[in-house]
């Protein structure tokens, strides 16, 4: 059954079903928050609230609607929305081979050119930290994205242009700060 068939049977209040979307979805979710917020329970906490909202606005579901972008909307609002309480800033308005360039492959192993990315992804302010998880990590299309973020393809590839122009940077400075 496709994620799609299963939501729709949630809105017409067959809920039990709900558990199958958390099972193909709670570590997709997990990992987008883990990634945000680098802290274990709140991913934990923040993914529960996820399918807390998908059973109270189950009715705003369409059947038209792809469930995984509609699952990274209800994430997003929850992250805007736990961020948003505790009063903290939070800012909403590539590929790893882009980035070769700035990896010596002779002096570093693989996994530790994937932790200065993964270190220099959590210094990039939100908007363009999300929209690179959402497109390398979540796998989604420019398409996807936009609809997830509630904006036009077109700013979508802008932003993860100049996404990818901050971590570079980021990167940069990381090496330059490692030879000295």
């Amino acid at each position: 059954m496709t994620d799609e068939q299963l939501m729709i049977l949630v809105k017409k209040g067959q809920v039990e079903v709900l558990g199958q979307l958390y099972e193909r979805y709670k570590r997709v979710l997990y990992s987008y928050f883990i990634r945000i917020t680098t802290d274990q329970q709140l991913s934990q906490d923040l993914t529960q609230n996820v399918f807390e909202r998908v059973l109270r606005y189950k009715q705003s579901f369409k059947d038209d609607m792809n469930v995984k972008n509609w699952l990274f909307q209800i994430a997003r609002n929850v992250r805007t929305d736990h961020f948003r309480s505790k009063k903290l800033p939070i800012d909403d308005g590539i590929e790893i081979q882009a980035l070769a360039h700035l990896i010596q492959p002779d002096k570093i192993d693989y996994q530790e050119q994937m932790s200065k990315v993964e270190y220099a992804l959590q210094l990039l302010k939100p908007s363009y930290k999300e929209i690179l998880l959402l497109s390398w990590y979540e796998k989604l299309g420019y398409q996807d994205i936009a609809e997830t973020l509630e904006i036009s393809e077109s700013n979508v590839k802008v932003r993860i242009h100049r996404a990818i122009g901050q971590l570079r940077t980021k990167l940069k400075k990381k090496s330059y700060e490692h030879q000295s």
